[in-house]
């Protein structure tokens, strides 16, 4: 750093480097005493001396500011005289609690980040920033000072995130936010702590919480209500791509997502008290909503659901058209059923659902399949076009449609774990497996040749203890394996 010092008209400061952990190097507060002329400064990952960000408050002419990843603990109200500023980055740092009290004072601002800090409270008269454009996170607090109606002349763009909702006294404050008005926003993320009790308050202020039609991206987090808002169910949210629910654990009815003609992505996470998803999942066919629901839909995601029970899927047609992603992981409960036709699967997922009983009817162009703990599933033909395949703690009719599958399709990884019953069926060439993992099954495999797997490279095995020995015809059949694991070999195993 050194060597800037005979350039005192330097207007960028602006270090390109992308690991910034790797590169961390000292920035002390007399060099910034060189630069007065500044309007970018980039400090990312550097080490800062603690009186730098005093010095920073003389560069008057500058626009923007990037302290992400440094280990500052206080913003020194310095950086408040910084009239001039306009983006203000502050992700990462870990260690900061507290944003200035006089963070109002910076008038020009328009851009603040602070993701990834420990921030959780917001200064008084954040709203007093008229020509703010982008607020990563908003808190809500106990006191006025930092009540939710501070953003409701704000100009937001972008990401918005707004957290402990719970805090909100008088659900009309909620209204003040104007979320409804903010056709910038891209994405709204609404979060309450998961210990809030209150659901007919929960339901009121998320009523009041509607953002406009523009919107693309929506989380809702820990909202303790047993019902949605109307909203979730009407054109409100007709051009969102991307929904998610997650931890709204007394919730007991989904609303009709079917309906939303644009949605792409639905995930529905920790939501303990659903017990039955029926025919209103899917919307209200006697209404003008679209015919085919989830038109749109290509990814469909259901986790930690512990209650659920049953899924009715079968009685609406034409439901899941285009979906490629299924996964359904941690429902314990689910006993069926799943979706019977599902001409564009690429991806299924099952795992840790125990009591799931259901004839699957894999798409042909089906390309990886996780199948983990999940009951006993039944396939109705082999998918020619499958290439990722994980089995777990699975045992009769699947491990033996699984016998019958690996001889009929091309796979190039395929990981077998808590299968003891399971082998890998040789006499035939696997020409286009890469990686094979075995870990606590096939208790009948002794001997592995590695002659039928020309193209592996990628070769594990765990706690697989009849197994005696790897062995090779050909020379040439040990071309491609480059990872042998566990190696050295641990036990009385043999190379031959």
């Amino acid at each position: 750093m050194k060597t800037l010092h005979n350039a005192n008209r330097l207007r960028t400061f602006l270090p390109l480097w992308t690991d910034r952990f790797s590169n961390k190097q000292w920035m002390s507060s007399t060099l910034m005493l060189e630069f007065k002329l500044f309007r970018v400064l980039s400090l990312r990952g550097f080490a800062i001396e603690n009186e730098l960000l005093d010095t920073i408050g003389n560069l008057k002419h500058l626009r923007y500011l990037d302290l992400s990843g440094t280990s500052i603990e206080n913003l020194s109200d310095s950086v408040c005289s910084l009239y001039n500023l306009q983006i203000l980055k502050l992700r990462d740092c870990w260690l900061l609690k507290e944003l200035p009290l006089n963070l109002h004072k910076l008038t020009n601002l328009r851009y603040l980040d602070f993701r990834g800090t420990e921030v959780r409270k917001m200064p008084m008269h954040v709203g007093k920033l008229k020509h703010l454009q982008v607020l990563s996170s908003f808190y809500v607090g106990k006191c006025s000072g930092s009540n939710i109606h501070q953003i409701g002349e704000l100009n937001l763009h972008g990401i918005f995130s707004i957290s402990e909702l719970q805090n909100i006294v008088n659900p009309s404050d909620a209204l003040a936010a104007n979320l409804k008005e903010k056709v910038n926003l891209m994405r709204l993320e609404l979060e309450w702590n998961a210990n809030s009790d209150n659901s007919v308050k929960d339901r009121e202020v998320l009523e009041k919480l509607q953002p406009s039609k523009q919107l693309k991206e929506l989380s809702v987090q820990g909202y303790g209500s047993t019902l949605f808002p109307d909203w979730f169910g009407d054109y409100s949210l007709s051009n969102v791509v991307s929904l998610k629910l997650s931890n709204c654990e007394n919730c007991v009815l989904l609303p009709p997502f079917g309906i939303l003609p644009s949605l792409k992505e639905l995930q529905i996470i920790g939501l303990s008290g659903i017990v039955v998803i029926g025919s209103e999942f899917y919307g209200n066919e006697s209404s003008s909503y679209p015919v085919i629901p989830f038109a749109s839909l290509q990814t469909l995601i259901f986790d930690k659901m512990i209650g659920w029970k049953e899924w009715d899927c079968k009685t609406v047609r034409g439901a899941f058209s285009c979906l490629q992603k299924l996964s359904i992981t941690k429902c314990p409960n689910l006993k069926e059923c799943l979706p019977e036709h599902l001409p564009c699967l690429m991806e299924l997922i099952v795992t840790n659902c125990n009591k799931l009983l259901d004839s699957v009817p894999l798409a042909p162009s089906i390309e990886r399949l996780h199948l983990i703990r999940c009951g006993r599933l039944h396939f109705d033909y082999q998918p020619s076009a499958l290439r990722n395949l994980k089995i777990g703690g699975m045992e009769g009719s699947l491990l033996e449609w699984v016998r019958q599958t690996l001889s009929h399709i091309s796979l190039k990884s395929l990981i077998i774990k808590d299968c003891p019953t399971m082998n890998v069926p040789l006499g035939f060439c696997y020409n286009f497996l890469v990686v094979l993992n075995i870990t606590s099954s096939c208790d009948s495999l002794r001997t592995f040749q590695l002659d039928f797997f020309p193209k592996l490279q990628h070769l594990t095995f765990k706690k697989c203890s009849n197994l005696e020995m790897i062995s090779q015809e050909h020379d040439n059949s040990l071309i491609s394996l480059n990872i042998l694991y566990p190696f050295p070999w641990e036990g009385p195993l043999h190379l031959g």
